[in-house]
C-alpha cells in the first residue's frame, strides 16, 4: 500500500495526489487506488472519515509501513478534502493568475472591461466597477449616443469605460436595436428626436434618463471667471 518512506514532505509538496501515495502494487490495483482516492474526497462525516483512517492504516501495517510515517501520509490526505487541485487543474490556474496579474498591471482599463463583460463572475458588477474607479479609471455613464450593448473601452488620454445600454434596467432588446439602428444616420439630438426615431417607450425613455444616457442634452453651467482676493 505504501513503497517505502518517502523524503520529508515540503509545503509544496502537500498537494501530490492521494492516488500516487496508496500505489498499485500488491495489495491495490490501480482501480482500488483511484477508488480511495475518490472516497477521500467524496468522505463528509466522521464515520466516513474513520473508516478510510482505519482501512489506510491498517493496510499500512500489513506493508511493515513505519506507524509515525503512516500516520504522517494519511494527516496530509484527510487535507485533500478541504482544499486540492490536480496538477493540471493547479498549472491552469496559475497561467490564468499570471495572465490576468500582468493584463491588470499593464492594461487596467482593458482588462476591467474584461472583467466588468464577464457574466459568469463570482461579484457583482459595482464591486468591479469600484475597483477599477480605485485603480484610476474612470466610469462614464450610458450614452444614446456612444454606447454599446455592454462596457466598452473609450479611448483617449487616459482611457475610459462606458457603461453599455445592456446595464439599464427594463431596457427592452428591440429597443436597444432601434437604438443602435437609428444613429447610425446621424446621433440624436434630444429625447424627443430619441423617441421619434425609435421604438422606445415611455418607461424606457424614463429609465434611460435615470440611468445618465441623456446627460449631453442638459445645457452646460457657465461659472463667471473667478476674481481676485480681496485685500484689506
Amino acid at each position: 500500500f505504501v513503497q517505502e518512506a518517502p523524503a520529508p514532505v515540503r509545503h509544496k509538496k502537500r498537494q501530490r495526489r492521494p492516488a500516487q501515495i496508496p500505489k498499485p502494487e500488491k495489495t491495490r490495483a490501480l482501480a482500488e487506488a483511484d477508488r480511495f482516492r475518490r472516497a477521500i474526497t467524496k468522505c463528509a462525516t466522521d464515520n466516513e472519515r474513520r473508516e478510510l483512517s482505519n482501512e489506510f492504516l491498517g493496510l499500512c501495517r500489513q506493508n511493515a509501513c513505519d506507524p509515525a510515517l503512516a500516520a504522517d501520509l494519511w494527516s496530509q490526505m484527510a487535507k485533500f478534502n478541504s482544499y486540492s487541485f490536480c496538477r493540471a487543474h493547479a498549472a491552469s490556474y496559475a497561467t490564468l493568475a499570471w495572465s490576468s496579474s500582468y493584463l491588470k498591471a499593464h492594461y487596467p482599463a482593458e482588462f476591467w472591461v474584461g472583467a466588468l463583460n464577464n457574466n459568469d463572475g463570482i461579484y457583482e458588477k459595482w464591486v468591479y466597477i469600484e475597483e477599477a474607479k480605485r485603480s484610476g479609471i474612470k466610469v462614464l455613464l450610458p450614452c444614446i449616443n456612444r454606447s454599446q450593448d455592454e462596457f466598452t473601452l473609450e479611448q483617449g488620454t487616459p482611457k475610459k469605460i462606458r457603461v453599455g445600454l445592456g446595464r439599464i434596467r427594463q431596457l427592452s432588446q428591440n429597443a436597444r436595436k432601434s437604438i443602435y439602428e437609428a444613429r447610425k444616420t446621424r446621433p440624436f439630438t434630444g429625447l424627443l428626436d430619441l423617441i421619434a426615431r425609435t421604438q422606445v417607450h415611455q418607461f424606457e425613455a424614463e429609465n434611460l434618463i435615470r440611468a445618465g444616457a441623456l446627460d449631453f442634452t442638459k445645457p452646460k453651467k457657465h461659472f463667471p471667471a473667478p476674481t481676485a482676493p480681496a485685500t484689506r
